[in-house]
């Protein structure tokens, strides 16, 4: 099948969504209300072929890989807390 930009979807095709970005493989297509629609399985939804585009693979992050950007923004959102109290100045009764 090919959508209206002439790129070529099919089930079992890698694709992303340009819309969100999402990416996930062609489990079904489907015809209704007079357009074409592909089943992704990442999301288990339908997304209009005319805003998909076919690429290579799909690459997933590991839980690893994502444990660690969770642990570098942590880290960030932190030293940010910290700088903020050491910007605190004194201020005495008196």
């Amino acid at each position: 099948m090919t959508n209206s930009k002439g790129l070529k979807i099919a089930i079992g095709s890698p694709v992303r969504y340009i819309g969100t970005g999402t990416v996930g493989t062609v489990k079904a297509i489907d015809l209704a209300n007079g357009k074409y629609w592909a089943l992704l399985d990442t999301t288990n939804l339908y997304y209009d072929i005319d805003y998909l585009e076919p690429i290579e693979k799909i690459e997933k992050k590991s839980k690893s890989s994502k444990i660690k950007v969770k642990i570098e923004e942590t880290l960030k959102e932190e030293a940010k807390i910290a700088e903020r109290a050491t910007e605190v100045t004194p201020s005495g009764a008196g």
